[in-house]
């Protein structure tokens, strides 16, 4: 998109007004459909960042729940309220330095390129100039894929040694004064070391609705039946629209007959599915596992004589899953237990059995 040739301040009050367009940088986000908006986390989100001036949030989901398309659906709805929106993918950039490069010149006045070349000294660092810039303006900044900057094999969260750069970079976009907010799109939550209110996680579940309309969408039967069908796959959009062809080829779109089928089939699911568990520790994957064979829901306060490793390794694996939406934790009037989702469940158990 073209570049204002103006640059805006913060007074600018009607800036946004006359040619909003101007100031965003949509270019690397995605060109998704959505059925329908997610009403009560587009709440959640305006109030944490237009009332309580969250700094960074932490919009957190598995791969397909919709993390992309709730922020684009955000962006109309605040638009006004900001100087610049940028969005950025993880994907396209190698380095840290390389995205901030990307950010910085962009919201840099257009008669600056002389300034921009002293900017990049090495004496300066790109930390504080994008710092600087969301002072000066107020900026969303939405940094997708995420967890492309975290380490497969290590418990969730571990920054890659290459960009543990990004860690300080959050730090300082928590602990600075400014007016600007950061949205990070992941399957995975950062460890950002702090426990202040300026940082926030959206965690974000299946969407009833939106699966409900895809359903109809594709032409499948048994109406009755698409709720078990629905939870049986998380009410994942992306998983559902998946399992549909299959319902489609299989079952000539009878959710009946497709459910009558003794074991959760996953299909074109697995290569997803390995995807996730090639990102899990060995750890994380033991706790899978165990869970996995559980009948009901666990409880965790007791040290579970099946298990292989210590209690205290037990929480650890279960804390990490947590922060990758592979475990659920449930409260009931006994306290509080997990459980995996069946589809994690049945992708667990063909593993563990493949091992054997």
């Amino acid at each position: 998109m073209p570049k204002n040739k103006s640059s805006p301040t913060p007074t600018d009050q009607n800036q946004n007004d006359t040619n909003p367009e101007n100031n965003y940088d949509l270019s690397e986000a995605p060109d998704l459909y959505s059925l329908c908006d997610r009403h009560t986390e587009l709440t959640t989100l305006k109030q944490s960042i237009l009332q309580n001036h969250t700094r960074i949030i932490t919009i957190l989901g598995l791969t397909g729940i919709g993390k992309s398309v709730l922020a684009l659906q955000l962006i109309p709805q605040i638009k006004d309220k900001f100087d610049y929106i940028i969005w950025r993918n993880i994907d396209n950039y190698s380095t840290l330095e390389s995205m901030q490069t990307s950010i910085i010149n962009f919201l840099s006045p257009p008669d600056s390129s002389s300034q921009k070349t002293a900017d990049f000294s090495p004496a300066k660092t790109t930390n504080n100039q994008l710092i600087n810039y969301l002072r000066k303006y107020r900026c969303l900044l939405i940094f997708d894929n995420l967890q492309e900057i975290f380490a497969s094999g290590e418990l969730a969260g571990t920054y890659l040694p290459d960009h543990e750069n990004y860690g300080k970079l959050f730090k300082q976009i928590a602990t600075s004064s400014h007016q600007s907010c950061l949205l990070l799109l992941s399957q995975e939550e950062p460890k950002i070391e702090l426990g202040n209110h300026y940082c926030h996680t959206l965690k974000i579940h299946g969407f009833l609705e939106a699966c409900k309309m895809l359903l109809q969408e594709r032409n499948l039967t048994d109406e009755d039946r698409w709720l078990e069908l629905i939870n049986l796959y998380g009410g994942n959009p992306l998983w559902l629209n998946i399992i549909a062809d299959a319902i489609e080829d299989l079952c000539d779109a009878s959710v009946a007959q497709f459910l009558s089928c003794s074991t959760l089939y996953l299909g074109d699911l697995e290569p997803i599915l390995e995807r996730i568990f090639q990102r899990l520790s060995e750890l994380e994957k033991q706790v899978i596992f165990w869970i996995a064979n559980q009948e009901t829901t666990v409880d965790i306060s007791i040290t579970p004589a099946d298990f292989p490793h210590s209690h205290s390794d037990l929480w650890k694996g279960i804390q990490s899953l947590k922060r990758r939406c592979l475990v659920e934790k449930i409260m009931e009037t006994e306290g509080s237990f997990f459980t995996i989702q069946p589809v994690v469940k049945s992708f667990g158990k063909m593993l563990l059995a493949s091992e054997q």
